[in-house]
């Protein structure tokens, strides 16, 4: 984090002169990499500094206190690209504040604004916790000058003109209490961010040339995230030194970044034309789009955006068949680095046969084409527990290709039990790396045990669940029976769809749960995935207008700010169990018994689909059980009462 710009105490603002400060700014401006200093932000400046400086000095002769408060302008948001202002950090208490030169512009500010103290709630440590006051400040703007905090973390957001801060000051020194702990403001303005953006925002600012950890910078999690990176990309290395042809795993729990790593990896320069590509058609598209978008809005014309996009980004099960197909076994030429985004779901031959008339499967196929190079590093990314559709290899697939080449050297991660197959085989050429697998969660930021929690829901551990659940108080999951108090509360999360990231959310619900449509939610209608998680909330096919529900199979590797799960009854606790169910006709069909591996398969994809869709949500969920009719077979209340009754025993409120 590079801190602000000009930083001094109130008391202190005197000694600077304007054109002191204003070189100071000059200078942090050039040294954050803005070699050019737009006129706009040079007159505001120039307006802003006379401003605070009458605002400060009769702050401080009204009040004694106030000498020690701090004066903090141009503080860098590292994942935004952004500033804020400037900061007033007033004993407990800090100001965020968004200058305009004039009234009229005061109004897109406050959106602006509130962005800024969401951000220093959620992604900056020494902010957790502390009080924020979000405010507009403008020449001969009309003043709400009071101060109310009551129980909220962030303040609403403020429009004041000098004599309206000035009050505003005088205003919190009355509140000042004595046995509230201080900022400490040295380690306030060189505190490390701890942003953990979407896939999709993530994406946007990798192909801007950055690096995960000057996108993520600090915490636990992101440091795993370099660690897992740089451990491919020497592994990368190694093989094309050697002239050696490597399969490296990478696993992690649900949001945990394995997709970020694979990015990241695919945009390090040191890489020849490596190819991200993954088998997950929703996830190919809204990464694609999104980015094109983006080089779209840079000035690239949206075709050529589209088309750089394509190349990029690409679908593994085009590129493994035409590359097989070619009847010369010609080396492919997409560069000699593959990064396989969830390879767990590669086709088995039943499946590949089913879609391409080919009796191979598809990590026997990648293997045999990725062979032909000189040298070839495949990255495979594994997400375990997640595997939801018929014909997926699993790990098995990928064993069952390396036994047949074992020309091929294996890495996998030593902390991975679901890898242990590979280890056991004395004929491969097997090596372990601890920085291999990614174990804390990174989509929920504030709920790093959320993982465990939904392992203990599903596995039916109550108690436990109950347990994990008061470690997610920065991470709210409610209960309703109510279709529509769902909605109220995603509304009310994301409440600032003017925003400049505004926060997402939207419905999710099984495949399976197919008797929602009874409430107007329709798991069979097709939804475009790329209008879906990337149009904004005024638009009818985006998620936040929270009419269209996405499925397991839309937002597998996606996520949502905050989701309302939509609980079907497909999935559903009977007996102090989960049972299984399927619709047939006007029926359900009891799914539990497991006579062969096909079925029990089948089961385990039902667990996880529900394990799939909890998992969505970075920073919220509440969770839907309709309340069902007694007139209605298909939606007895039966149906549904135990499982609302067992999620609120694992720890959620319910809120109606």
């Amino acid at each position: 984090m590079m801190p602000a710009y000009f930083h001094c105490k109130f008391s202190e603002f005197n000694t600077f002169s304007d054109e002191a400060v204003l070189g100071s700014l000059a200078s942090g401006y050039d040294d954050d990499g803005f070699f050019e200093l737009k006129t706009d932000a040079i007159a505001s400046w120039k307006e802003e500094l006379p401003l605070f400086r009458q605002v400060i000095n009769n702050t401080v002769q009204q009040t004694a206190a106030s000498a020690q408060w701090h004066l903090l302008i141009e503080y860098p948001i590292p994942r935004m690209g952004k500033r804020i202002d400037a900061i007033l950090i007033c004993d407990s208490i800090i100001v965020v504040v968004e200058f305009k030169l004039s009234a009229g512009s005061a109004g897109a500010a406050k959106a602006q604004v509130l962005d800024y103290a969401y951000d220093l709630r959620d992604f900056h440590k020494e902010s957790w916790g502390q009080k924020i006051l979000p405010l507009v400040l403008a020449p001969n703007l009309s003043s709400t000058a009071s101060v109310k905090f009551s129980d909220q973390q962030i303040h609403p957001v403020l429009k004041v003109n000098e004599n309206g801060l000035l009050a505003v000051l005088a205003n919190i020194d009355r509140m000042r209490n004595s046995a509230v702990e201080l900022v400490d403001v040295v380690r306030w303005d060189r505190c490390l961010y701890t942003p953990t953006p979407t896939i999709v925002a993530t994406a946007q600012h990798l192909y801007a040339k950055n690096s995960v950890k000057e996108i993520m910078r600090s915490s636990a999690g992101t440091e795993a995230l370099t660690k897992t990176s740089e451990a491919v990309l020497e592994i990368i290395q190694n093989a094309h030194v050697r002239k050696e042809k490597a399969v490296c795993f990478v696993t992690g729990v649900p949001g945990s970044g394995k997709t970020l790593v694979g990015l990241d990896v695919a945009n390090r320069n040191n890489v020849l034309t490596a190819r991200f590509m993954s088998g997950n058609i929703p996830l190919i598209y809204v990464l694609r789009e999104a980015l094109a978008r983006n080089l779209h809005e840079h000035g690239t014309p949206k075709n050529e955006a589209t088309r750089l996009m394509n190349d990029r980004i690409q679908n593994i099960h085009h590129y493994t068949k035409d590359h097989f197909k070619d009847e010369e076994n010609r080396p492919p030429e997409d560069g000699n680095v593959v990064i396989y985004d969830e390879a767990q779901r590669a086709w088995d031959a039943s499946q590949n046969w089913r879609k391409n008339k080919l009796r191979h499967s598809e990590p026997e196929m990648i293997l045999e084409v990725m062979g032909r190079l000189e040298w070839c590093a495949l990255i495979a990314i594994i997400g375990t527990g997640q595997e939801i559709n018929t014909g997926e290899t699993g790990l098995a697939g990928w064993k069952n290709a390396l036994d047949q080449q074992p020309e091929w050297k294996v890495y996998i991660p030593n902390a991975s039990h679901s890898l242990d197959i590979f280890a056991t085989d004395r004929e491969l050429r097997v090596s372990s790396h601890k920085d291999l697998h990614l174990n804390i969660s990174m989509r929920s930021y504030t709920a790093q045990t959320l993982s465990d929690w939904i392992d203990s829901v599903l596995d039916g551990n109550p108690k436990k669940a109950c347990e994990l659940s008061q470690t997610l108080s920065r991470y709210p999951v409610r209960l309703t029976r109510k279709l529509e108090t769902a909605r109220k509360w995603l509304k009310k999360q994301g409440n600032n769809p003017s925003l400049d990231h505004p926060l997402r959310s939207g419905l999710i619900a099984s495949s399976g749960a197919k008797r929602l449509r009874a409430y107007g939610i329709d798991v069979s209608t097709q939804i475009k995935e790329t209008d879906w998680f990337l149009n904004d909330a005024t638009d009818i096919r985006s998620s936040s207008f929270l009419e269209l529900a996405a499925t397991e199979y839309a937002t597998q590797g996606l996520e949502l700010d905050y989701i309302g799960l939509c609980w079907g009854a497909d999935f559903r606790r009977t007996a102090g169990a989960w049972r299984y169910h399927a619709l047939s006709g006007t029926s359900w069909q009891d799914k539990n018994k497991a006579e062969n591996e096909s079925q029990k398969i089948k089961r385990e994809f039902m667990k996880n689909t529900y394990r799939v869709l909890l998992s969505r949500a970075r920073e919220g969920i509440i969770i839907w059980v309709p309340e069902g009719d007694a007139s209605d077979p298909t939606r007895l209340p039966e149906f549904y009462d135990l499982t609302a009754k067992y999620l609120q025993q694992c720890g959620v409120p319910l809120i109606d």
